[in-house]
């Protein structure tokens, strides 16, 4: 006899018998799953399984078997491709009696040509059948054991047709094993010859006792239950059974405490699933304060008539309902299922002590009733045992103890008496009540404290709660057993401090007995104060993904009984937690529209039930996200460094290559800790392939992703087209993609690294080379790098840069035929989105916002009305603002982890050339003075609006320009300073020269730029239309600023005479250059 049939035999007995043990019942496979099937084919009808695979003609010498619960179907090609070999096992294994089965097989034509193929199936003859190809490093051999032929055994497919054969097999469960075979030709034609076959076999099981009629799990449930006493009497349970209607009356059970069955105990299902228990009388023990705090209850199913004589223990033998899973199957790593019932303990307790004058009587009533059992008062009775030697006691039916003292007493005499109280499950408590007797002419209160609840390590304090006569003394009596506890009790007040040690449970009470001394002599002894060790529940944090199901434990200590509910004055959102009530389990999905870096904290109340008192613990949610690669396109024999986007990743997550791909030439390497990916693309990889790498990410709380890195093969050597001129099938050089060989604008912010990677058609004879020109400078603190052979360039643009600053970096690219093409990429500083972002509407350069560091990325922000967004980068936002927008500072808001974020941005006013010549006369006339301000803008705008490293190579120009100015404005010339036109000696600058220049860099940050990419001529007309232009936009309605006007209005002045006819001269100069403009 095995090891199973023993074990169910002990089930047997149990069942009729009492056990010191409790018996088990796990008469099944050591591997199995309920419903049957479900696993291979989760759309399996019932009682069915179905187990199915194939192969085709691209798998010469392969096969496949697909297996589970005892079926199994497989498929095979033979290594010469000639023919298919389909086969069907049903095998005793799986435990099962199989009822009915059908062995299938689809044969399909995949010619790409109209080619109809012509098929034949021939059932195998019983006996040894070896076929060429190879089952799991093995070659097939297989031991046929039945014959049958298919419905169809000769036929003929049209392209992308199929035809479907079945047979009925013959069922024969006393055997071990039964196997079919079929033998399929792979036919050959003069086309291209594709086919598939597929088999799979349906078979029909009788159900586990387990299982329903229709074979899923038979489900019970524990709700919260009223306890039960061991008085001989039924009582429902609170366990249920969801689908029990046809099943009830073959469920039993047994009911164990610590591991141990209860003799004679009975379990009970009715016709509704609800379970009921029977204990016997004192089968929880005799004393009540040591029965057990809960009983277990476990469910039986019993085999059914039908199949009782079946030779599988899995039908015969009774069997342990299993915990169904969110799925709704069970299997061999299913716990199985124990329901759990409070017992009721009673623990009365006497109102001690009570005082007595010498010979009285004094009723002595009990503090704590006994309670109840499912709402009726427990019958309990008293009985005095060894009452003092004088005194008296008797106990009334409510456990009031009417106690008289003998006349003879005297004061501070003591009596202990004891009770013992009996109830109907034959427990017993026993009870120590105490009466002192006391001289009430000198005392006239009784001492005692209450009670006080604290946590493991805080100090609580107890008082007196009556007032005792003065010059009374407390001392801890002596020879108590304390621990840890160490007590301290003022003599004066009797108030006692203690700190509740660590090695304290929560639930614990611990009573402290104090001795009191009164001025007659009289004593109080062991007057009790009581201090109860509250709950410390607490739980950690778990961290998963939108839309997954995630459980925290409760990990603290608290009593046993403890209540777990949600605190319902919390808002949760979508947040749809629920709480295991006895175990303060949580379990919640999270919602789909959480946010990595979202936290949610889902507060539990938590009752303790000796104290009464609830605490309020939080549970922690960490939303976090999946790491994501960038697809990128590469060229052949490029090496790729793929790091991930890991914003919302939990760190400590670990990275690595999924296992069982097939990368082919691909040998990718992956940093474990960073998740960043390193690959050289095959040189054998051709133009569009197209490259998945599969990483698997294991985050810190054992959880795995699989995360897909795309490489697209993108091989600059693209072939003529027939159609096309030049020789039919060649190739040519190609050239950058942007026709006037300038790639897109980039915008890069101070101290941030730019990577690009610009796509040129290259030639199968060779790739281009990719260089910086020569003689070609780089940039006072700007970093640029051009990778020779892919053409990557890197440019990294200096801390202090400033925003606007505009940069063109050439690329020269060398063809294999030695053609050169020269490829210049615009690069701009952009802001920093830091402080406040200057723009002006109308300008060409657009409104470029970077995402600060504590907003959300990928979240578009709030513009103010009218703004819209144009681009959207990686990193930044592209914005119109509409010619007109009023000057000021607005704002614009991102969503931040932390609140909103708030960018400015200060709207100027477009600089214009107002004013009318006649206006522009009047300020001429103004400032012609050489101390004016304004006579230095005309030539220091010249200078500013092209730029100084201009200045020497047109200084002829300029030089002429500024010379014909000064002298009609009756001026020195400052652009000698700089070797330009003239020897006028340099003047001294005055103190305004600060607000001069301000406004100077506001001209060249609008001017500069287009003036450097003029040609020479019109540099010269430019610089001047840009000096001009400041005074007119300075001087409106012909008055000057006021801070260029201090010492041009002296009157009489020869200066102001001079500028009358010097603004007569000027007029055209002033015109001039508006219409160039």
């Amino acid at each position: 006899m095995n090891a199973k049939k023993i074990a169910a035999s002990a089930v047997a007995l149990a069942l009729g018998t009492s056990a010191i043990v409790a018996p088990q019942a796990t008469a099944l496979p050591e591997e199995f799953v309920s419903p049957p099937g479900v696993l291979g084919n989760p759309e399996q009808d019932d009682c069915q399984i179905t187990m199915e695979d194939n192969v085709s003609t691209s798998q010469p010498g392969e096969a496949r078997e697909a297996d589970q619960n005892g079926v199994a179907a497989g498929v095979a090609l033979n290594e010469a491709n000639t023919e298919y070999l389909a086969w069907v096992t049903l095998d005793s294994k799986g435990e099962r009696i199989f009822k009915r089965a059908v062995a299938n097989a689809e044969i399909a034509n995949k010619a790409t040509k109209d080619v109809t193929q012509s098929f034949t199936v021939k059932e195998q003859q019983s006996g040894a059948l070896a076929f060429d190809a190879e089952l799991k490093d093995k070659k097939v051999n297989l031991d046929v054991t039945d014959i049958v032929p298919v419905n169809n055994d000769s036929f003929s497919v049209k392209p992308g047709d199929e035809q479907k054969v079945s047979a009925k097999l013959g069922l024969n469960n006393s055997l071990d094993k039964q196997t079919w075979a079929w033998k399929i030709n792979q036919p050959t034609s003069s086309g291209q010859s594709v086919t598939r076959v597929n088999t799979w076999a349906t078979v029909d099981v009788a159900p586990w006792p387990i299982e329903t009629d229709n074979c899923l799990p038979i489900t019970a449930s524990s709700t919260k239950s009223k306890a039960i006493i061991a008085d001989g009497n039924e009582y429902d349970t609170g366990i249920t059974v969801a689908n029990a209607e046809n099943d009830f009356e073959r469920l039993t059970g047994n009911v164990t405490v610590g591991g141990k069955a209860v003799a004679d105990a009975k379990v009970r299902v009715d016709a509704d699933g609800k379970v009921y228990v029977t204990l016997p009388k004192n089968a929880t023990g005799g004393v009540d304060n040591d029965k057990p705090a809960k009983v277990d209850v476990q469910l039986l199913a019993q085999p059914r008539e039908e199949t009782k004589d079946s030779k599988f223990e899995a039908y015969n033998s009774p069997q342990a309902l299993r915990v169904v899973d969110d799925l709704g199957r069970v299997t061999q790593d299913s716990p199985e299922f124990t329901g759990e019932v409070p017992v009721q303990k009673f623990a009365p307790e006497y109102k001690s002590p009570a005082t007595v004058k010498p010979g009285k009587t004094v009723n002595v009533a009990l503090k704590t009733q006994p309670g109840d059992v499912r709402g009726k008062a427990v019958d309990a009775t008293y009985t005095v045992k060894n009452a003092p030697e004088g005194w008296t006691a008797e106990p009334a039916k409510d456990g009031t103890l009417k106690v008289t003292a003998p006349k003879g007493a005297k004061g501070g005499d003591t009596a202990e008496f004891t009770v013992e109280v009996a109830y109907p499950d034959g427990s017993v408590d026993t009870l120590k009540p105490v009466v002192n007797v006391k001289d009430f002419d000198t005392t006239g209160a009784t001492p005692g404290y209450g009670e006080e609840k604290g946590k493991r390590g805080t100090e609580v304090t107890l008082t007196q709660n009556e007032k005792l006569p003065k010059g009374s003394t407390f001392t801890i009596t002596e020879d108590q057993d304390l621990g840890d506890w160490k007590p301290q009790v003022d003599p004066n007040t009797g108030e006692i401090t203690v700190t509740i040690p660590k090695s304290a449970n929560p639930g614990d009470e611990k009573t402290i007995l104090v001795d009191v001394k009164y001025p007659d002599g009289s004593t109080d002894k062991k007057v009790p104060a009581k201090v109860i060790v509250l709950n410390e529940p607490s739980y950690g944090e778990v961290t998963d993904k939108p839309g997954e199901k995630v459980e925290l434990p409760q990990t603290g200590d608290v009593v046993d009984g403890s209540t777990f509910t949600i605190n319902p004055k919390q808002d949760l959102g979508d947040w749809k937690p629920v709480v295991d009530e006895k175990t303060g389990k949580v379990t919640v999905t999270i919602p789909e529209n959480a946010k990595p870096g979202d936290e949610k904290e889902i507060l539990v109340d938590v009752k303790d039930p000796k104290s009464g008192k609830t605490d309020t613990v939080p549970a922690k949610v960490i939303v976090h996200g999946a790491p994501e690669y960038p697809a990128v396109e590469k060229t052949p024999g490029d090496k790729v460094t793929l790091p991930p986007k890991t914003d919302g990743v939990p760190p400590k997550s670990t990275y690595e290559i999924t296992p069982d791909q097939d990368l082919g030439d691909w040998k990718p390497e992956i940093d474990p800790k960073t998740g960043e990916i390193t690959v050289t693309v095959p040189e054998t990889a051709k133009d569009g392939d197209k490259k998945t790498i599969d990483v698997t990410v294991t985050y810190p709380g054992g959880k795995t992703d699989k995360v897909p890195a795309e490489i697209t093969v993108k091989d600059p050597k693209t072939p003529g087209k027939d159609d096309e001129p030049g020789t039919p099938g060649t190739e040519t050089p190609g050239t950058p993609e942007n026709p006037d060989n300038k790639g897109p604008k980039v915008i890069v912010i101070p101290g941030e690294t730019k990577e690009l990677n610009p796509e040129v058609i290259g030639d199968k004879n060779g790739d281009p080379t990719y260089k910086i020109p020569d003689g070609w400078k780089i940039p006072d603190g700007w970093k640029i790098t051009v990778d020779p052979k892919t053409g990557d360039v890197n440019i990294t643009a200096p801390k202090d840069a400033t925003p606007g600053t505009k940069i063109e970096v050439p690329v020269e690219i060398t063809f294999p035929d030695g053609e050169k093409k020269t490829q210049e990429i615009p690069v701009e500083v952009g802001e920093t989105s830091e402080g406040t972002i200057p723009y002006v509407p109308g300008q060409k350069n657009p409104l470029v916002i970077f995402v600060p560091k504590d907003a959300d990325k990928g979240t578009d922000p709030k513009l103010p009305e009218g703004w819209t967004i144009v681009e959207r980068g990686d990193n930044s936002f592209t914005v119109e603002v509409p010619e007109g927008t009023k000057p000021g500072v607005y704002e614009v808001v991102f969503p931040g982890k932390n609140g909103e974020v708030k960018v400015l941005v200060e709207v100027k006013q477009a600089v214009t050339e107002q004013g009318s010549s006649e206006n522009l006369q009047k300020c001429f006339a103004n400032m012609s003075s050489e101390s004016n301000p304004l006579l230095w803008l005309v030539p220091v705008g010249l200078l500013i609006a092209i730029g100084a490293p201009l200045a020497g190579p047109l200084g002829q120009e300029l030089g002429k320009a500024a010379a014909n100015v000064s002298a009609q404005m009756n001026i020195p010339n400052p652009l000698e300073q700089f070797g330009i036109g003239g020897n006028t000696n340099r003047r001294p600058q005055p103190e305004w020269v600060t607000q001069l220049q301000a406004e100077a860099n506001r001209i060249q940050a609008q001017f500069g730029p287009q003036v450097t990419q003029a040609a020479a001529i019109g540099l010269s007309l430019a610089g001047l239309a840009a000096g001009l232009g400041i005074l007119a936009a300075l001087c409106k309605d012909g008055e000057l600023p006021e801070w260029a006007a201090s010492s041009a209005n002296v009157e009489g002045s020869s200066a102001k005479k001079d500028a009358e006819g010097s603004s007569k001269e000027e007029k055209p100069a002033e015109e001039k250059p508006a219409e160039e403009k």
